[in-house]
């Protein structure tokens, strides 16, 4: 069976559509195209990292109403871009069109952009300043490595697109291109499982939001409280639970169904 290529994930999958969407939860008809980085830090687990940390880190620094926003507009920015190029990705060839013509990997840059604002929701400025240096550490070699095999894929098309579009950020002259943002988009193509990780996203930032607000601590008697502020933190918490729960029945119920290509499939 042809195979093509997923510019997202790095695999190998079907180029048929009908036995694409069957083989796409079969391990053994995806294969890696891409493998992890072999650094102790990889695209698997850095963002476990920024999110232990940014809890941590949220119990012990304070953060300003000019930082929530900013944090929260990175977020909605980062879950967009995700949003907008999983409608678009076209997994059995090259995607240039919509987001794909102002940078190659915007799935990367929708990861920048969401960790991005949890290293400033955790209130550390350490935090904020690394994770620039950990994502082009990790994400470096992925992109390197999905460009040279991609290249060598689609000879005749990738390389005038590598040298026109920038990688993961857009730079002043792909992002003129912003009117085309859409074109080819399909809610078709939004899988069950994007729509979960969306949702986590959001209930993980609103738990590093309330960690800021629960706990008072004196370090020079050493001694612990951990009171809630107000009845709103309570009312932030239960959305998180909320927000996780439904991540979780939204997951459950995409492997209970065995399919999981599209939303409204």
């Amino acid at each position: 069976m042809p195979y093509g290529l997923d510019l997202v994930r790095g695999w190998f999958v079907p180029q048929n559509g009908v036995e694409m969407k069957k083989n796409l939860s079969v391990e053994n008809d995806v294969k890696p195209l891409v493998e992890y980085n072999p650094s102790f830090l990889n695209r698997g687990n850095l963002r476990n990292l920024v999110i232990l940390l940014s809890c941590v880190l949220a119990l012990f620094h304070p953060i300003d109403s000019v930082e929530i926003f900013v944090s929260f507009f990175l977020l909605t920015l980062g879950s967009f871009v995700h949003f907008v190029s999983k409608g678009i990705l076209i997994r059995s060839g090259l995607t240039k069109c919509g987001i794909y013509g102002l940078v190659r990997h915007p799935y990367y840059m929708a990861s920048y952009l969401v960790d991005l604002s949890f290293c400033l929701l955790s209130g550390n400025t350490y935090l904020l300043i690394a994770y620039p240096f950990l994502f082009f550490w990790t994400y470096g070699y992925a992109i390197r490595k999905e460009d040279e095999l991609l290249g060598k894929a689609y000879p005749d098309t990738f390389f005038p697109y590598l040298t026109e579009i920038p990688s993961a950020f857009p730079d002043a002259s792909s992002i003129r291109g912003w009117k085309h943002l859409f074109d080819g988009f399909s809610m078709r193509r939004i899988s069950k499982k994007e729509v979960a990780r969306l949702f986590r996203y959001w209930a993980t930032a609103l738990l590093i939001f309330c960690l800021h607000r629960i706990p008072y601590k004196d370090f020079q008697s050493f001694n612990f409280k951990f009171e809630p502020h107000h009845w709103q933190t309570l009312i932030w918490l239960f959305l998180v639970i909320i927000l996780y729960l439904v991540n979780f029945i939204i997951v459950a119920a995409s492997k209970k169904s065995g399919s999981d290509f599209e939303l409204g499939g």
